[in-house]
């Protein structure tokens, strides 16, 4: 009988850390795939992504803007492309082909069913550059409810 109750009270353990784990409150804050948060001459924050980098969006959200800024310091002239991924969909693609700032707009769709709190966001870069395998600078990005 008390082997039952302990086998019951694990699975009821593994049952409720698992449903926790699928939308836990504090995924909003948790991104990766980013260097720290750094300043240009500007004063205007950014922070490098390597290849590939992911940050979570609130799944109300409507609109989610992310500025994108490519420095050509090495000799590879050539542009980078930033396919951008909502749940694992493709969303949209912007390419970089100079140094300017570009802000690309993802909307949330997302499907009817969807119970989750946050949407997972990911950005991959077509290449990178330097010892640090870094590709853009990505600004702080901002959401609209």
């Amino acid at each position: 009988m008390k082997k039952r109750r302990v086998w019951i009270a694990a699975t009821l353990l593994v049952l409720t850390g698992l449903i926790y784990l699928r939308d836990p409150a504090w995924l909003i804050t948790f991104d990766s795939g980013f260097y720290g948060w750094e300043h240009n001459r500007a004063g205007q924050r950014f922070r490098w992504m390597g290849a590939h980098s992911s940050f979570f969006v609130p799944s109300a959200a409507k609109t989610v803007s992310i500025p994108l800024h490519a420095l050509f310091i090495t000799d590879d002239r050539s542009p980078f492309t930033i396919r951008v991924d909502l749940n694992d969909r493709p969303a949209t693609q912007v390419v970089l082909p100079d140094e300017q700032w570009a802000q690309v707009q993802v909307r949330l769709v997302l499907p009817q069913n969807w119970s989750r709190k946050v949407a997972r966001i990911d950005l991959r870069a077509s290449r990178t550059w330097s010892e640090r395998a870094i590709s853009v600078q990505v600004g702080e990005v901002t959401i609209e409810q």
